[in-house]
């Protein structure tokens, strides 16, 4: 009873797989290791499948599929005519009203930190434009106008929730100790409009066409407060000060798409995901981009839901030029579903906040067919992700600043760009100067050291006639010193020698010191995503997906391979231990080396360089998944169960002693055999290859273990090397089940094959 409960164990235990884990941590880590060298630092790695099932790719605008090298283009004052015809942003800083040039210098967060200015690429760069400088005392100095330095006494900073940024600056009356203080604001055009004290005619004309040209735009604002004590400053209410502005201009910044975005963007496109663009930048501008980008198509027009003048009107639809208007809700089926196919979508963080108080059925059905989210707060971008989850679908969100850290750390997959990119051809250039100083030093300290050993012996004086006939003491140290030569003291010590090492080791602890300055600094953004990418091209995006879908259809292989691997094994186990036999030690360790290098190169595969418009099976559920595994094992059973019974005919059953050695038989050889075949062909009918990864003839360890382990079984079967089969301990096979076992291993090799390839075509990835 004990023997026949240990059989029952083992072989239910070899229908659970034990390596099953170990597999997928390998493909896993594998995926880990390239994303590495790729320079995509994951810290999550049970993320990575979640990347070869993204639905939807989100993207931060600024800085992510735009450089941080902002362009000012100059100032645009209120008149939408004439910026039509281009000739209303005034393009030198000379030729700008005093008023716009105040606001631009003073309303900044800069700081000048060991004779670096840190902060705001955008404020650097307004700062730069109007050629001005700022100090450490917070004082903003014209370095070549002659206009009245600054004197910043009081931030209020900018917040994406208020939009705008508030500084209250002051400047010396020439003649006079007096300071005159001033209020500088900064904003987005729709935000300060409340607070001008009168409002250009041509105000909202002139920002929505520039906006349209894909410029972003900053609204300015200026109020002179006289004479003020600093107590005064701090006592006063924020509100009190935006209260009654002068609009001075709007600064029209324009920023740049990266080299590669366009490339990067419609591969992603073409590779079956969906994109949309979260910012929370002007959505004219954001509609633009996405136009640019092709997030949006050209044949479709766009419309923007954003609130209405004066917050208490109709909520309505319009196109970005302009000509199209639409009620809020189509009030129809049929109307709702013309107006998501006609048109492409956009709304505002305003617009946003309101559908989902008032309007959230509408909400859901539109939700996953609106591109372009703009002026969202970081609070709106998390719940635009989790509402996309909530739909069902896999996120993968991109973004470059500490507005992006809640989207990141709630999507599925989250890649941060670093602020500050790392220069991969300076670091190489750093390295080779490193090991060539390293070089130069060891020259040198060698050169010295020979020198040091052709120096003769000064330690004792020369006794006897050549010391002028005296004998006199050796004398103290300092005595013996002072004897030797000058010259030998010069030898002993080469100057030229200590000369270089110096200049050697300073030039190594400079390098080291700028090593140390260009370390990969990680932006905020890198805190909460579990992928941060050490480049500011968007190819990690790529190069995730990659690895992503690599590591799931290797993941999806693996639990196929094991399935019918387990159920291969247990029927043979079961089909002998019902005559009493069972596989050697040596049988079960031979059988184990040849297909672990299966097993570890399989979870080798490297993905290929371009993305499938295919996509991969999500999850093991599914009918090609069941389907194949189930018909596989059918196909493998007849053939088994054939050759089991072929067995019994050729030599028919004898009483077996439980107790005995292992001695073989034509049963034991003839399931071995068949059982490694099987297992042998497993692997090559279900490895996946392209279009996500490596093929079978591409992965050269994969394919010379499978051909190595596939030749093995065909000599054993066919019985052309007798001394194969002895240290294999199987018997010698009679000729005709030979043919019968090689004709089994070959039909069950290709009807495995059409199986799960007609299964793929009709149920897996290949239909997309």
């Amino acid at each position: 009873k004990y023997k026949l409960f240990l059989e029952c164990s083992l072989i239910l235990t070899s229908v659970i797989p034990p390596e099953l884990p170990i597999e997928l941590s390998l493909a896993v880590n594998n995926s880990l290791m390239a994303l590495q060298k790729l320079g995509v630092f994951c810290t999550e790695p049970f993320r990575i499948p979640f990347a070869g099932k993204i639905d939807v790719c989100c993207f931060d605008k600024t800085g992510t599929l735009t450089t941080d090298n902002l362009v000012v283009e100059g100032i645009a004052l209120a008149n939408s005519k004439e910026v039509e015809e281009e000739s209303a942003v005034i393009r030198s800083p000379a030729e700008v009203p005093p008023e716009s040039v105040q606001v631009l210098v003073a309303c900044h967060s800069l700081v000048r930190f060991d004779e670096e200015l840190v902060g705001d690429p955008l404020e650097k760069a307004c700062l730069n434009w109007a050629d001005w400088n700022l100090t450490k005392n917070d004082t903003v100095i014209p370095k070549k106008s002659k206009m009245l330095p600054l004197k910043i006494f009081h931030r209020y900073h900018f917040s994406s929730a208020m939009k705008r940024m508030t500084v209250i600056a002051g400047y010396m009356v020439p003649g006079t100790s007096d300071t005159k203080h001033l209020v500088a604001v900064k904003g987005a055009p729709e935000t300060l409009k409340i607070m001008y004290a009168s409002v250009p005619n041509d105000y909202d004309d002139t920002y929505q066409q520039l906006t349209r040209q894909g410029a972003r735009v900053l609204a300015l604002a200026i109020k002179e407060l006289g004479t003020l004590s600093y107590q005064e400053i701090r006592d006063k209410k924020r509100e009190d000060f935006e209260r009654d502005l002068k609009f001075a201009g709007f600064v029209v910044i324009s920023c740049p798409l990266k080299p590669d975005t366009k490339a990067i963007v419609r591969e992603i496109i073409d590779s079956s995901h969906r994109v949309v663009m979260i910012t929370g930048d002007n959505p004219l501008t954001a509609c633009h981009v996405a136009k640019v980008l092709r997030f949006t198509k050209k044949s479709l027009p766009t419309l923007v839901l954003d609130e209405p003048h004066g917050g208490d009107g109709e909520w309505r639809w319009k196109s970005v030029n302009g000509e199209l208007e639409f009620e809020l809700v189509p009030k129809t089926k049929s109307e709702l579903k013309s107006f998501i196919v006609d048109h492409e979508l956009c709304i505002t963080g305003v617009a946003f906040s309101h559908l989902l108080q008032n309007h959230q059925p509408f909400f859901r059905q539109i939700l996953q067919h609106i591109t372009v989210f703009a002026r969202m707060a970081p609070k709106q971008k998390e719940r635009i992700i989790n509402e996309l989850k909530a739909l069902g679908w896999i996120t993968l969100m991109c973004g470059d600043g500490t507005n992006d850290v809640g989207a990141l750390k709630h999507a599925n997959v989250g890649v941060a760009l670093l602020s500050h990119p790392f220069d991969a051809t300076k670091a190489e250039e750093r390295r080779k100067k490193k090991e060539e100083g390293a070089q130069a030093i060891a020259a040198a300290t060698n050169i010295g050291s020979q020198a040091n050993h052709m120096l003769p012996s000064h330690g004792h004086g020369p006794i006897g006639p050549g010391a002028g006939g005296v004998r006199r003491p050796l004398g103290s140290h300092s005595a013996r010193r002072n004897d030797a030569p000058t010259g030998a003291r010069q030898i002993r010590h080469p100057p030229m020698a200590n000369a270089a090492t110096r200049r050697l080791e300073q030039m190594m602890k400079e390098l080291e010191e700028e090593e140390k300055a260009q370390v990969v600094r990680l932006g905020d953004a890198s805190v909460a995503a579990p992928f941060t990418s050490k480049y500011t091209s968007l190819q990690s995006i790529c190069h995730v997906i990659k690895q992503g879908r690599c590591t799931l259809v290797t993941t999806l292989q693996m639990f196929k391979i094991l399935a019918l691997n387990a159920l291969v094994l247990a029927y043979s186990q079961s089909v002998l231990y019902l005559d009493g036999i069972k596989f050697s030690d040596a049988q079960a360790t031979i059988q184990g080396l040849l297909l672990a290098a299966c097993f570890l190169f399989i979870s080798r595969s490297r993905p290929l360089k371009t993305l499938a418009k295919q996509r991969p099976i999500p999850n093991i559920f599914n009918a090609y998944t069941l389907l194949t595994v189930s018909l596989q094992f059918a196909v493998h059973f007849g053939c088994l169960l054939y050759v089991v019974q072929e067995a019994h005919r050729a030599e028919p059953r004898e009483k077996i002693d439980l107790d005995a050695e292992f001695k073989p038989n034509l049963l034991n050889s003839a399931v071995y055999v068949m059982a490694m075949a099987l297992q042998v062909s497993t692997f090559a009918v279900n490895y996946r290859g392209r279009p996500f990864m490596e093929s079978l003839m591409e992965n050269k360890p994969m394919l010379y273990s499978l051909l190595f382990s596939g030749s093995a079984v065909f000599a054993l079967a066919s019985g052309i090397s007798p001394e194969l089969t002895e240290k294999f301990e199987l018997v010698e096979l009679p000729i005709e089940f030979r043919n019968v076992l090689v004709a089994c291993v070959t039909i069950d090799l290709v009807a495995c094959f059409i199986v799960d390839r007609i299964l793929c075509f009709l149920l897996g990835d290949m239909r997309a």
